[in-house]
């Protein structure tokens, strides 16, 4: 993807996700790339595809995925919670190898 100079990165990657999903490209239930996928796709900042998924997330144009949880996260944690974590559900007893591991296996989300 070529940028723009003249309108912000973060806008140009939303309008590209959008006019994917309504030229038919994308289906409404495709998976969006992870921030870091994007990015490193892209060869951007992955902090620069967050504000573009957060703007298409308080447009209703995307939903789900991580996008919701990361958000809980940062929610909490900035109501007064230490720290979250985000597990993968689909692999057997995560929480117990969160937990018990000294690697773990989810994301710790914390204000430092």
């Amino acid at each position: 993807m070529e940028f723009n100079s003249n309108k912000s990165i973060y806008l140009q990657i939303a309008e590209s996700i959008c006019e994917k999903i309504l030229s038919g490209e994308k289906a409404e239930e495709d998976r969006i790339p992870s921030v870091r996928e994007c990015g490193a796709e892209l060869g951007v900042n992955p902090n620069t595809v967050m504000r573009s998924y957060e703007k298409l997330t308080a447009e209703g144009i995307i939903q789900g995925g991580m996008i919701p949880k990361v958000q809980g996260c940062i929610n909490a944690v900035l109501g007064g919670v230490g720290c979250t974590h985000i597990v993968n559900g689909t692999i057997p007893h995560p929480i117990l190898l969160e937990i018990f591991t000294d690697k773990g296996i989810g994301t710790m989300v914390t204000l430092k």
